[in-house]
C-alpha cells in the first residue's frame, strides 16, 4: 500500500501541497471526526496528514451516506472529513461505496449463502450447436480456464504446514482466492477449495497430529474495503478432498490455533472475540471468562503446558492469559499499556516458552519482550518503525522456535533481528517482482521453522528464506492471486490484455507472458494498436505509445482541485482508438490519445462520481454516462467542440450507475447496471430513456459489477458479480450459473475481447479467467491423448465418496462420463457401469462406485451435450489406449490401496 513508483504526476505532486478545501463536511450533530471510531483502529489517534487532506479534498461525501446503517462506512466517512484517511482507508471507501449507495439499507447477512445455489444451477443446452440461438455469438456450453497472470500473486492472508510435512509444504489463504498448497517450495500450487462457497480467506491452520486435517478461516479481516467477508470456518479431513463448514459465528475469521493437547478445542479470531469450538470445528462459541468482545487478532498456547494460552486483539483491548485451557482470563499487565495497543500480534518461542513477544500498532509498531512467561516484559526500543500509519493493516510478528533470539518483525516493511532485538536488519524489498531476491511490502502472514527457514505472506505474494531472512525467493510464481479493478483488450491481436490491480499496479499479457507495466494501484485501461491508457490511485492517468514498455504522465487537461475516485474510469471509443472517455467528477475526451490535452465534456453531477461511461458502436456522437448518485445523461454529439446532454434518467431508480452497455445496432438502446444490493439491478431502454424494462428477474442479491450482451442474440445476458458469473437466456426474466470451472471469487470486470470476441473475466482474488467453448462433436479426452500427459486423479474421501480431479485446460468436452470396473477385468478390456455428467470443469465428488473391498480402474471419455461419447479402452496392460480417452489404473477403491497389474 506504501507508494510503490519514483513519478508523481504533476497534478498529485501540486494536490499534495494543498491543505484546507475539505469537499467532505460532518453533518450536525455527528462524532467527532477527529476521535477515530473504527473498530479496527479505535485505540491509536489518527494524525492530520498531507496525504489526509489530499484524501479530503478528493471526496464528495453526500448528505445522504451519513445516513447509512452501516457503521464501519460511517467511521471511514469521518476519517476523510477529518483529514486522518490514509490509502487503505480510501479504498474502503470506494469499494464500499458502490455496494452500500442509495445508503438505505445495510448489507444483507446471508447473501453469499442465498447465491450459491442458484450460482451451481446450469442450463441445459438449447440447441444442439451449443449455442442459446443459431444467431448467439457467446457459446452456451463451456468452461471457464485461469489466463494468469501467475508471475504477479496478490493478497496472501494465512500460512500453515501440515503435520509431518517437510520443508517446502506449505498451505496459503488468499484474499479472495481461497486455499492453495505446495509441496515442492511453490514450483507446484494446487487450489484446494474451488468448489466452496467463499474464496475469501483470513487465517489457515492445521492440526498438529493428523496431516490430513486443515481448518480454513473465511472472511479476510485485514480492515480494507475490499475484504469479503466468510460463512465460518471450514474444515477438511482428508488434505482437501471434501470440505465442511462450521456455523457462521463471525464475518472474518483473523486467527486459528488448534489446541496440541485436545485437537477436538479450536480457537478462531472473529470480529466480536475469541471463539471456541470443542467439537473439532463443528460449531464455535463466544468465549467469556473475562474476555472483551471486540476483534480478536491472535491465540496462542505455551508449547509446553497448552492449558496457559494468551490472546491479543484489535482496539485498544490489552493482551490476556488464561492458565485453566481457556475458561477464565486475566489481563496482562508486567509493564504493557493498559490501552491504546490498536492492532496486535504475538508469539511464543518453542525452545524456551518463557520467551514471548509482542507488537502493538502504538507508535507506527512498538515490539514488547518478556523472558520470564509473560509476567515482565520490556519495550524493545532498536525496533524500527516497520508500519508507519498502517499497522491496523498489516503487521505480524514471530520467533524463530529453535531460537528465541530470532524474531521477525513484519509490517509496510520486513525485518530480523538475530540477537534479541539489540539490531535489526530489514529485508530487501522488490514491490514490481524484478529483483529474484527482494519481498513485496505490506505483510499479513507468517509461518516460522527451524534452522533459518521462514515463509510469509503480504500483497505481493508468498516469500521463502532458508536464511533467517537474508535472502528470498518469491514461491508464489505460479500462483494466480491477482486482485483485478479492471481489464481492456487490443483492437489489433488477439494476444493481448491488460489490467489494473490492488496493490501491484497495471499488468499486460503480450506474446503469451504478462509483465509487471506501471506502479501503484492499478485501475481501469484502454488499448489501440501499440498504445495504452492506464491509471493509478485516484485517476491518475499515464500512456504508453509502444506496447507498455514506458509511459507517460496523461493527466494535462483534468482539473488539479477537482475530486477524483479510487478508480476513474477509462472507456474507449470502439470506432476510433484514439478516441477514450475518462471519468472522475466530470467527464473529459481526448480524440488523440491524449497529445493534447484532455477536454472536459460534461462539468458533473451536484458532488458525485462518475460510474460509468460507454460510446454507440453505431454512432459515434452517441455517448451514454452514469454517475453514482443516479443520474444518467445522453449526448447526440459527444464528439462536437461542446457536447450538449440530455437526462434520460427517466423511470431509473436514485441508484448508482456501475456500467452502461450500448445496444450493439441501436443508437438509441442501452442496458444500465446498478451497484449495490437491492433491486432491480440491471435495466434496458430501447428509446434513449423514454422507457426501461427491469431485466433483474430472479438473479440472486449479489452486487452486480458489469455486464455483457450477446451480439447475436440480445435475449442473452451475462452478468458479472461479487459471486461468479450468471446468465440469462430468456432477457433476465431467469437466471442461472454460468461459472463452471469459475472459483467463487468476485468477478469485477467481464468483457468480449475487441479482437476476436473472446470472452474474459477479471477477478479480484484469482487473476484472469478466460472462457473456452466446449466441442461440438464428440471427442476423446482431451481430443485423443492423455490430459496434459498426466492421469486422471482419484481418491477415496474421509467419508467413503469418490474424489477426481482432471486437467480442466484440455478438457474440450461439453460433457464428461466416468466409467469404471474392477482391476481384475482390465485385462479384458471390459468395464461395469458409468457415472455420468460431471461437472465444475476438473473436479468432482461422486458417491463409491463398485463393490466392498474392491479396487477399481477408473476411465473417463468426453461426450457431446447429446452424450454422444469419444473413444475409451484401456489395452491389456492397463493403461489407456492412444485416441481412446483416458483412465487411471489402480486407483484407491474401496481397499485403501490398489497396484495395476
Amino acid at each position: 500500500m506504501r507508494q510503490r513508483f519514483s513519478h508523481l504526476s504533476g497534478s498529485l505532486a501540486a494536490a499534495l501541497l494543498l491543505t484546507g478545501l475539505a469537499f467532505a463536511a460532518v453533518p450536525p450533530g455527528e462524532e467527532d471526526p477527529t476521535v477515530d471510531t473504527d473498530r479496527d483502529q479505535t485505540s491509536v489517534t489518527p494524525r492530520v496528514t498531507p496525504q489526509g487532506l489530499e484524501f479530503q479534498r478528493l471526496t464528495f461525501i453526500s448528505p445522504e451516506e451519513w445516513n447509512t446503517p452501516n457503521p464501519e462506512y460511517r467511521e471511514l466517512l469521518q476519517r476523510i472529513a477529518a483529514g486522518t484517511a490514509s490509502k487503505q482507508i480510501m479504498r474502503r471507501y470506494w469499494w464500499l461505496h458502490q455496494r452500500l449507495t442509495p445508503f438505505t439499507q445495510p448489507i444483507p447477512s446471508q447473501w453469499r449463502e442465498l447465491g450459491l445455489a442458484q450460482l451451481t444451477t446450469v442450463d441445459a443446452p438449447v440447441t444442439t450447436d451449443g449455442f442459446g440461438t443459431d444467431a448467439a455469438q457467446i457459446p452456451q456450453t463451456g468452461r471457464w480456464l485461469s489466463f494468469g497472470p501467475t508471475n504477479i500473486p496478490g493478497r496472501v492472508t494465512g500460512i500453515a504446514r501440515p503435520a509431518k510435512a517437510g520443508p517446502g509444504t506449505a498451505l496459503v489463504a488468499l484474499a479472495d482466492g481461497g486455499l492453495f498448497l505446495t509441496s515442492d517450495t511453490g514450483t507446484t500450487w494446487q487450489a484446494m477449495t474451488n468448489r466452496e462457497a467463499t474464496q475469501a480467506a483470513g487465517s489457515v491452520a492445521a492440526d498438529p497430529r493428523d496431516p490430513r486435517r486443515w481448518y480454513l478461516g473465511t472472511g479476510e479481516g485485514n480492515g480494507s474495503g475490499d475484504n469479503y467477508g466468510g460463512i465460518g470456518v471450514l474444515r477438511t479431513r482428508d488434505a482437501g478432498r471434501t470440505w465442511l463448514v462450521s456455523n457462521k459465528f463471525s464475518n472474518s475469521v483473523r486467527c486459528l490455533a488448534v489446541d496440541p493437547s485436545n485437537t477436538q478445542r479450536i480457537y478462531a479470531c472473529g470480529d466480536s472475540g475469541v471463539y471456541r469450538s470443542t467439537d473439532g470445528g463443528v460449531n464455535f462459541t463466544l468465549v467469556g471468562g473475562g474476555l472483551p468482545a471486540v476483534s480478536a487478532t491472535k491465540v496462542v498456547f505455551r508449547p509446553d503446558d497448552p492449558t496457559k494460552m494468551f490472546a491479543s486483539f484489535w482496539g485498544g483491548s490489552p493482551l490476556y492469559k488464561s492458565v485453566d485451557g481457556g475458561n477464565t482470563w486475566s489481563v496482562v499487565a508486567g509493564g504493557l499499556p493498559a490501552s491504546g495497543q490498536g492492532r496486535t500480534d504475538l508469539d511464543v518461542c518453542r525452545a524456551n516458552p518463557n520467551v514471548m513477544t509482542i507488537v502493538m500498532e502504538a507508535g507506527n509498531g512498538d515490539l514488547w519482550r518478556s523472558i520470564d512467561g509473560g509476567a515482565v516484559w520490556t519495550q524493545v526500543a532498536t525496533a524500527p518503525n516497520h508500519c508507519p500509519g498502517q499497522c491496523w493493516y498489516n503487521q505480524v510478528v514471530a520467533i524463530a522456535p529453535d531460537d528465541c533470539n530470532t524474531i521477525y518483525l513484519n509490517g509496510t516493511s520486513g525485518y530480523v533481528t538475530r540477537n534479541a532485538g539489540a539490531n535489526f536488519s530489514q529485508y530487501p524489498e522488490d514491490n514490481s517482482h524484478t529483483n529474484i531476491h527482494g519481498v513485496h511490502v505490506d505483510h499479513h502472514a507468517i509461518a516460522a521453522f527451524a534452522s533459518g527457514e521462514v515463509i510469509i505472506g503480504n500483497d505481493g505474494g508468498v516469500y521463502y528464506s532458508t536464511d533467517f531472512g537474508g535472502l528470498w525467493t518469491d514461491i508464489s510464481q505460479g500462483l494466480p492471486s491477482s486482485q483485478y479493478y479492471g481489464l481492456c483488450g487490443s483492437d489489433v491481436t488477439a494476444d493481448q490484455i491488460a489490467g489494473g490491480t490492488q496493490d501491484n499496479g497495471t499488468h499486460q499479457r503480450l506474446g503469451g507472458n504478462w509483465r509487471y507495466v506501471l506502479g501503484g494501484d492499478g485501475g481501469m485501461c484502454g488499448i489501440g494498436g501499440s498504445k495504452m491508457m492506464a491509471e493509478y490511485q485516484n485517476a491518475n492517468v499515464q500512456r504508453s505509445l509502444d506496447n507498455g514498455n514506458s509511459f507517460q504522465d496523461a493527466n494535462s487537461g483534468t482539473s488539479f482541485t477537482e475530486p477524483k475516485p479510487w478508480v476513474g474510469i477509462i472507456e474507449r471509443d470502439p470506432g476510433n482508438a484514439d478516441t477514450l472517455y475518462l471519468g472522475t467528477s466530470k467527464v473529459y475526451r481526448t480524440t488523440d490519445f491524449h497529445n493534447t490535452v484532455w477536454k472536459s465534456i460534461h462539468t458533473g453531477s451536484g458532488g458525485s462520481y462518475v460510474g460509468g461511461i460507454a460510446a454507440s458502436p453505431v454512432d459515434r456522437n452517441v455517448v451514454w454516462v452514469g454517475y453514482e448518485n443516479g443520474t444518467f445523461i445522453r449526448s447526440t454529439n459527444a464528439l462536437a467542440t461542446t457536447p450538449t446532454w440530455t437526462d434520460v434518467r427517466g423511470t431509473l431508480p436514485a441508484r448508482s450507475r456501475r456500467r452502461v452497455v450500448p445496444h450493439p445496432t441501436s443508437a438509441t438502446g442501452a442496458w444500465v447496471v446498478m451497484g449495490g444490493f437491492g433491486n432491480p439491478k440491471i435495466m434496458f431502454t430501447p428509446n434513449a430513456g423514454a422507457s426501461y424494462q427491469d431485466l433483474t428477474g430472479d438473479l440472486p442479491d449479489v452486487p452486480v459489477n458489469d455486464l455483457v450482451v450477446d451480439p447475436g442474440d440480445l435475449n442473452v445476458l451475462i452478468a458479472a458479480t461479487d459471486l461468479g458469473i450468471y446468465r440469462s437466456l430468456d432477457n433476465g426474466a431467469h437466471w442461472t450459473g454460468f461459472s463452471d470451472a469459475l472459483p467463487t471469487s468476485a468477478v469485477i470486470e467481464l468483457f468480449r475481447h475487441p479482437f476476436d470476441g473472446a470472452l474474459f473475466a477479471g477477478t479480484h482474488g484469482r487473476s484472469a479467467f478466460r472462457f473456452q467453448p466446449a466441442s461440438a462433436g464428440p471427442v476423446a479426452v482431451p481430443d485423443g491423448s492423455v490430459i496434459a500427459g498426466s492421469q486422471l486423479l482419484a481418491e477415496r474421501t474421509f467419508d467413503g465418496s469418490l474424489w477426481l480431479r482432471w486437467d480442466t485446460q484440455k478438457c474440450t468436452a461439453e460433457r464428461y462420463h466416468l466409467f469404471y470396473g474392477a482391476l481384475t477385468d482390465v485385462q479384458t478390456g471390459t468395464y461395469s457401469g458409468a457415472l455420468c455428467n460431471l461437472s465444475r470443469g476438473g473436479e468432482q465428488v461422486v458417491a463409491m462406485p463398485g463393490a466392498a473391498n474392491q479396487s477399481l480402474f477408473m476411465l473417463m471419455a468426453g461426450a457431446t451435450a447429446a452424450g454422444t461419447e469419444g473413444p475409451h479402452s484401456f489395452t491389456s496392460t492397463g493403461v489407456a489406449s492412444p485416441n481412446s480417452g483416458v483412465g487411471f489404473c489402480g486407483v484407491t477403491g474401496h481397499t485403501a490401496t490398489a497396484t495395476c497389474p
